[in-house]
């Protein structure tokens, strides 16, 4: 469901826990479904990265946190997955940090609807994070995009690799997939 007036960070900071997620894109706002069962269990990849994360002290993962990627008109976004440097961890996790994440990971399936995953990818692009990774369930692929503009398709016997986000990371495509 998107809106007609332009939204702000304040109004979706004020909005009733109501089990819904909210994201604005240059101030309009969208409501989502709680991810179903399959989102869940897709967004194991949390577990691999947040494992090698915390065994080399790297930083952060945050799992469908909120960041404000632009202001006025404000975007706020909350990829499924999150990475963030350890040198880059905001102070007051309380809030919504004014940046954008190193990584950030987007679980698409078909029962999605409202935004599209171009529009949240090309934001994620826009805002500068460094590398995002569009996982497909469906057709056992992950998109990679670059900050440089590349890209690149990942089946599941692919190799994905954390580049200079994730230095050392390294895994098998196919065990993204249950």
């Amino acid at each position: 469901m998107a809106t007609t007036r332009l939204w702000t960070i304040e109004d979706v900071a004020s909005l009733p826990d109501d089990a819904f997620r909210y994201v604005l894109i240059r101030g309009v706002l969208y409501r989502m479904p709680p991810p179903k069962a399959r989102h869940g269990r897709i967004s194991t990849i949390t577990q691999h990265v947040g494992n090698f994360v915390d065994e080399r002290h790297l930083g952060v993962i945050y799992d469908q946190s909120g960041f404000i990627f632009a202001l006025d008109p404000d975007t706020l976004l909350g990829p499924d997955l999150s990475f963030v440097r350890q040198d880059r961890v905001p102070d007051d996790e309380d809030a919504y940090p004014n940046m954008v994440p190193d990584l950030g990971v987007e679980v698409v399936l078909p029962s999605q609807s409202g935004l599209s995953i171009a529009e949240k990818t090309a934001s994620y692009l826009e805002a500068s994070v460094r590398l995002v990774w569009i996982v497909e369930p469906d057709r056992r692929v992950v998109l990679v995009h670059r900050a440089d503009g590349t890209r690149s398709v990942l089946t599941a016997r692919d190799e994905i690799d954390g580049e200079d986000v994730l230095p050392g990371f390294r895994m098998r495509v196919g065990q993204f997939f249950p």
